[in-house]
């Protein structure tokens, strides 16, 4: 049912912009995504562009006290171009999170869901000059719009400083740092990472990368890294997959997905 809401939902959507920002076609820009990588680029999409960044993905962890196995279904990402440097941003995923717990005997807990959505920009602060990076900031306030078992209680905000160095034009260097907070605990996540993209041809890209988190104390840390292969100038498919370095970390990722910006 929620799955066939958020179809016809997204449908409406690109039709409703399609309708209202169509125009005579411009020389196409490139298409850069916010996926399949953990760090979010430091570029907006173009002004009047509307972006869809979706996939799925598997996650696996064992912990001291538990084992647990997450699945995420339809992980979208929608981008509208506001103005030249600026974008809307609208993020959601269902998903569904099995934990088994050690202790006490067998206790499996089933949670699924929507997460909270998470409404938001990207905007645009300089641009590189030399060794000073390319510079955007991205700004979400995650919402309680649904009741779900991954629901929270009021909005929360989180903060993205995205950076980015373009080293030459094979290769370039991205760098996130963030700030979350969660609405069952005052002290905020901090969270970073750290990508190098390589150009294999002009359609296939390559990336390395390591991301974490720091939260009460606890260490998250993992390196991922995969491919994307640019089908059509406006569409993109990925694959990606981690491995946990941390004890809390999760032992493994993998993840695949489409991105597609409607021609103007």
């Amino acid at each position: 049912m929620f799955v066939n809401k958020a179809f016809f939902s997204t449908l409406f959507l690109m039709s409703v912009f399609t309708g209202l920002f169509a125009q005579s076609p411009d020389e196409p820009t490139d298409l850069v995504t916010d996926r399949p990588d953990q760090t979010e680029s430091s570029i907006s999409v173009p002004h009047r562009s509307f972006q869809i960044e979706t996939g799925f993905s598997i996650s696996v962890g064992n912990y001291t006290d538990r084992w647990e196995g997450s699945v995420g279904y339809g992980e979208t990402l929608l981008r509208f171009g506001l103005f030249d440097g600026m974008e809307l941003r609208l993020a959601m995923d269902y998903s569904t999170m099995m934990t088994e717990y050690f202790f006490g005997g067998t206790i499996i807990d089933t949670q699924r869901g929507l997460s909270p959505i998470a409404l938001g920009a990207k905007i645009d602060l300089t641009e590189q000059k030399g060794w000073i990076p390319e510079l955007a900031l991205i700004i979400h306030v995650n919402t309680p719009v649904f009741n779900s078992d991954f629901s929270i209680d009021y909005a929360v905000p989180d903060v993205i400083l995205a950076a980015s160095h373009t080293i030459s034009q094979r290769f370039s260097l991205g760098y996130n740092l963030g700030i979350e907070w969660a609405d069952e605990d005052a002290s905020p996540t901090k969270k970073y990472s750290a990508v190098a993209g390589f150009g294999l041809s002009d359609r296939i890209g390559m990336y390395l990368e390591t991301f974490g988190s720091f939260d009460q104390g606890e260490f998250m840390n993992m390196i991922d890294g995969g491919f994307t292969f640019l089908i059509l100038p406006n569409l993109q498919y990925d694959i990606s997959g981690g491995l946990g370095v941390t004890a809390s970390s999760p032992d493994f990722f993998i993840g695949t997905g489409l991105s597609y910006r409607l021609p103007q």
